[in-house]
């Protein structure tokens, strides 16, 4: 698989596209299309961000890092699909500040699903300028985050 900076492309405009040019795009993404060669970008996108319940998440965020803390609240003070820029300004962060975050935060995703290849983020474009970036996470995952970080 060849790697790429991403992307952007609307659902109605995918939906224009050919089969065999949807199958490629949801390919390049990592999505399977075995199960369904028209599947739309919005479900493609759904079913590639990570589900964590509330009790998941507090496993999760016990024991975490000050600095993982204080980014992923800011995750939960955003929408589910948000800028990157956006959350990250508060902090006075750059993606440089938050890297070993970000693996930090991938590996926790997978030792608390039991799935080696589960994400907590589900990049929906990405840029090398953060303020162009968009990331997203499942909605359950973020409403377990607001859940348990803004209402203490």
């Amino acid at each position: 698989m060849s790697s790429f900076d991403g992307f952007l492309i609307s659902e109605a405009s995918f939906k224009r596209l050919s089969a065999n040019c949807q199958t490629e795009v949801l390919r390049l993404l990592g999505v399977s299309t075995e199960t369904s060669k028209a599947a739309s970008v919005s479900d493609a996108l759904k079913t590639s961000a990570t589900k964590l319940s509330v009790n998941e998440m507090r496993k999760f965020l016990d024991g975490v890092q000050d600095k993982t803390r204080k980014l992923l609240t800011e995750i939960a003070k955003a929408e589910t699909r948000f800028n990157v820029g956006e959350v990250l300004r508060p902090l006075g962060w750059s993606y440089s500040d938050i890297r070993g975050i970000l693996a930090g935060i991938t590996k926790r995703t997978r030792t608390i699903s039991g799935k080696p290849d589960a994400e907590f983020f589900m990049s929906v474009v990405w840029d090398d300028d953060v303020n162009k970036a968009v990331s997203e996470i499942h909605p359950t995952t973020h409403a377990a985050l607001r859940e348990l970080l803004l209402k203490q």
